[in-house]
Formats: structure tokens, C-alpha cells, sequence
């Protein structure tokens, strides 16, 4: 059986229904407006929902307004934000998909640049290895606490997927990594603080599924295996934890963007075996996701694994529908014309080069 055949298959995760194994990837759209998700921001999630898509993750929302990336991001803050995410929640549940937010915080002084790949990627290790040693304690602590303030409410706003955004260099990725955290103390990196941060988290949101996003590897080293291999033991021990579903990606954002958002000769899925091979260690469903613009082309899935599909959703709205009907030819493809990377084109939120909701020709 080819993956295809899978991907619309429904799949039970713990008390819930997944109605495909197509999941809107977290994309941060750049439509929020002093923190708060627009009309926009709901008719790009409208769009993109639907039984043929079995989680609709609204992307990269900030813990607090210290943490936004740029004046488009999303912040969810305290319970005076809870109505205008409820809406956001209620759309994408309404056309049939189950709501999902990622959750994420970049420190501020991060201050990730506008080009692709790092200049001196050695420097660059040495540099977050030097902020994340300089964070005091307390100041991680508050961090975490944070995360479950911003989790309990997007359970209250009616999210039925939290997810903790610990890929693409952003605080949570920096901590789990062995080669940027060289902490000796509670919140070194294989540290047990992760288990009972997640324990804490699941007890907040309970019963709502909760996701963690990580980075295979981080393009911080040419060779990836070592990396591999402790993503491996982090994953295990967020599987046991009690996370309900692993979503791996790869890259950090300030050392090579190119692992992040693969380029077509990287093929489709690039991480699929790697991944694969991590699954069958793991008690809970894995997302991957890389270059799916035709699900033909999605190799054999095993029971526990679904795909985080971008590009192709940006691109074409209707993606999945069409593919669930078998009307390949009518896929609005995705021609990798860069417009989506709207912060490195110095753009204020997210445009396509062929879908003409929001085409951009220059």
C-alpha cells in the first residue's frame, strides 16, 4: 500500500479522531494585528480546512509581546485574548478539521538576519551557546511558565492541539539541544525539568492533545548522526512524558534556512526514513513534512505517522480536497517562486506566487 492510498484515513490519538493524515503545517501568516488574529487571519484558516485535513494549526503564536517576530505575529497573553482566538478555533472546527496552535518563543535578542545561511556557522554555535548559558534560572522558569499560561488558554479559546514550538532555533530548541546548551544545572539539556514541564502542561490542558514540534537536526554540524542520536533521546523522553504527537522538522532559522524549507532536489519528505526509523521507538504519532505537492508521491506511511503539508496549501486552498477526489491535475501547484518567505523579502506578511487570493508578481 503506497502512502497515498493512507494519507485520508482516519487515526485515533488518545480519546480523539483525526479525520485525515493531512495537517495544515503551523505557518505564521503575518495576518494578526496588535497581537490578535484579523479576518484574514480567519478566512486564510477557513480556507484551509475541512474533513480532508485532520489538524488545522494556526502557526508560531507568541507568549507574550516581548516574544512577537515581527508586527504580524500572533500573541496569545491573557484571558482578555481568549474571544478573537475562540473565533479563529471555532472556524477552523466548523469545516471539519480539529483547531491547533503552536506555541512558540524566540528571545528577543535573538534577532534572527534576513539572509539564508549563516556566514560563520562555527560563530554562530558559539553565540547561542553563550545566550542560553547567560539565561539565569529564574528567567527559563518563567519562560516555562509562560508556555502553560499560553497553553491553558488556548484550551479555554477551544484549540484540541497545543503545540510547543522546540525547532528552528526558538527558546524550547535551544535548551533541548546538546551543542547550543552547555547548561550544567535544573535546565541542562537532557535535564528532567522537560518531564515535568510536560507533565504540568497535560495537566493544564487536559484532555487536549499535546504536540511538539523538533528539529532533526540543526545544520550546526556537517555531520547530522550525532544529532540525529539525540533527538532520538529527547524524543523518547517526551514520548514518554506523554506527548501525543512528535512533529519533526529540521534547521534552525539563524543557521541555514535551506534544512527548514527544503529545496526540490532534497526530493519529497527528505527526513522520511530517518523519521520512520524514530517511530518505531516511540508510543505516539510522528508528523513530518517536506516538498508534498503531490501526494502520489508520498512514500508508504506506517500506522503512527502523518504529514504537515505548507507550501501546497498556500499555494492551492483546495490541495487536499482535490487529492482525497483523485483530481491531481486540477492542483494549483506551488511553483517556488519564495513569496511565502515574506520575512527574509523584508514583506510584511505572507504572499504566493500563484495563488491569486493574495498573488504577488514582484
Amino acid at each position: 500500500m503506497i502512502g497515498s492510498d493512507r494519507l485520508f484515513d482516519c487515526i485515533p490519538v488518545a480519546g480523539y479522531i483525526l479525520p485525515s493524515r493531512i495537517v495544515l503545517a503551523p505557518i505564521n501568516t503575518g495576518f494578526a494585528k496588535r497581537g490578535q488574529p484579523t479576518d484574514r487571519l480567519l478566512q486564510f484558516h477557513k480556507n484551509r480546512a475541512g474533513p480532508e485535513i485532520g489538524i488545522g494549526m494556526v502557526g508560531n503564536v507568541a507568549l507574550s509581546d516581548e516574544s512577537v517576530t515581527n508586527v504580524g505575529t500572533l500573541a496569545l497573553r491573557c484571558t482578555g485574548d481568549i474571544p478573537k482566538f475562540a473565533a479563529l478555533a471555532r472556524c477552523i472546527l466548523e469545516k471539519g478539521s480539529l483547531p491547533g496552535i503552536q506555541l512558540g518563543f524566540s528571545p528577543p535578542f535573538l534577532s534572527p538576519p534576513t539572509n539564508w545561511v549563516a556566514k560563520d556557522r562555527s560563530g554562530e554555535l558559539k553565540r547561542l551557546q553563550a545566550i542560553v548559558t547567560a539565561f539565569p534560572d529564574a528567567y527559563v522558569a518563567s519562560v516555562l511558565k509562560d508556555f502553560t499560561l499560553s497553553a491553558t488558554l488556548a484550551a479555554q479559546a477551544g484549540f484540541e492541539v497545543i503545540q510547543l514550538h522546540a525547532a528552528h532555533g526558538y527558546f524550547l530548541s535551544l535548551l533541548l539541544n546538546p551543542l547550543t546548551n552547555r547548561r550544567n544545572g535544573e535546565f541542562r539539556a537532557a535535564g528532567e525539568w522537560l518531564s515535568r514541564f510536560i507533565d504540568g502542561l497535560r495537566d493544564a490542558t487536559n484532555p487536549r492533545l499535546v504536540s511538539v514540534r523538533l528539529s532533526l537536526t540543526s545544520g550546526l554540524r556537517e555531520n547530522d548522526s550525532e544529532e540525529i542520536w539525540f533527538t532520538r533521546e529527547i524524543s523518547k523522553q517526551l514520548a514518554r512524558a506523554g506527548t501525543h504527537i512528535l512533529d519533526f522538522s529540521n534547521g534552525f532559522y539563524t543557521v541555514d534556512r535551506r534544512l527548514i524549507y527544503p529545496g526540490i532536489e532534497k526530493g519529497v519528505l527528505p527526513n522520511f526514513q530517518a523519521v520512520r526509523n524514530l517511530a518505531a521507538d516511540l508510543d505516539c504519532v510522528i508528523s513530518l513534512a517536506g516538498n508534498v505537492t503531490d501526494p502520489r508521491d508520498v512514500p508508504e506511511l506506517s500506522d503512527r505517522m502523518i504529514i504537515s503539508v505548507g507550501r501546497a496549501l498556500i499555494a492551492d486552498p483546495h490541495f487536499a480536497r482535490k487529492a482525497r477526489l483523485g483530481e491531481f491535475a486540477a492542483i494549483v501547484k506551488c511553483k517556488r517562486t519564495g513569496h511565502c518567505h515574506y520575512f527574509s523579502r523584508r514583506k510584511d506578511h505572507i504572499e504566493c506566487g500563484v495563488n491569486q487570493e493574495f498573488v504577488r508578481i514582484n
